[in-house]
């Protein structure tokens, strides 16, 4: 069985996400682009609040402050 890779958006992602998001690419297409899986930026949307249909409203900016809020608010 093959090991699922794990991997988390870093800002530079957002940022290119941003853009695909503006240019209304498909969430699939962004996913390939980004080496992600789609569910992955279903996540990162429903995390933001975003709707898909909306996507491109997707502010990179915001998103990693959400990132940097919640890491810090669940360090142990």
């Amino acid at each position: 069985m093959e090991q699922r890779k794990v991997k988390f958006l870093t800002y530079e992602d957002r940022k290119r996400l941003e853009i695909m998001c503006k240019a209304r690419n498909r969430v699939v297409d962004m996913a390939v682009e980004l080496d992600i899986s789609p569910k992955t930026i279903y996540r990162e949307f429903k995390r933001a609040g975003i709707p898909v249909k909306q996507r491109e409203i997707y502010n990179a900016d915001v998103a990693q402050q959400h990132v940097l809020c919640w890491n810090v608010g669940n360090e142990a």
